[in-house]
């Protein structure tokens, strides 16, 4: 979904500096992580698309009970994933590890899954569907403001050039479904 003038643009600067720069592991983990982004990209638009058609079907759900069934649906997908993630980590936590942790998903499951759930409806009820997809895209932007801030960096010239790319796909999809504002008889 991003505009295909600038997709060469954004795989070089991301696929070139994972694969090619300094890396921090194993040449097999960085390839594995470039993998499992795109992945990621992969699911993320195919939820975007199902996402966005089902809202279109179901006119007779709101986007807030929608998004509510969403989380629901979540929420016990994840209490199904206690005893596999507690059998894999058997590292003993103190409790206010726990509590630090329980603090942290329940922030989470208020601000990113029920508001920005109901926003993210919200939005797929209002906009064509090629435009649904290319909001997708500042999950990336922000993602990588939130990593170099964690590391506690400015961003590289190539992670710069990939940046500039996504945000120009994304106004370039939007002048595309801008639209034309009727010219006046004598103007």
């Amino acid at each position: 979904m991003i505009s295909t003038k600038l997709m060469p643009p954004v795989t070089v600067c991301i696929g070139w500096q994972a694969l090619v720069g300094p890396a921090a592991g194993s040449t097999r983990d960085q390839r594995i992580g470039l993998l499992c982004a795109i992945g990621a990209l992969a699911s993320w638009t195919a939820f975007t698309v199902g996402n966005a058609r089902c809202l279109a079907r179901l006119q007779h759900v709101s986007a807030h009970d929608w998004n509510l069934l969403i989380g629901v649906a979540a929420g016990a997908q994840s209490v199904l994933l206690i005893p596999l993630a507690l059998a894999i980590d058997t590292t003993h936590h103190a409790i206010d590890a726990w509590a630090r942790f329980g603090a942290v998903v329940l922030g989470i499951a208020v601000l990113a899954s029920i508001v920005g759930n109901a926003l993210w409806n919200r939005m797929s009820r209002l906009l064509p569907l090629t435009l649904v997809g290319q909001m997708i895209l500042f999950e990336t932007v922000f993602a990588l403001i939130y990593g170099l801030l964690w590391e506690r960096r400015l961003p590289t010239l190539l992670e710069t050039a990939a940046l500039v790319f996504v945000i120009l796909s994304v106004l370039c999809c939007l002048a595309a479904h801008r639209r034309p504002v009727p010219i006046e008889p004598g103007a």
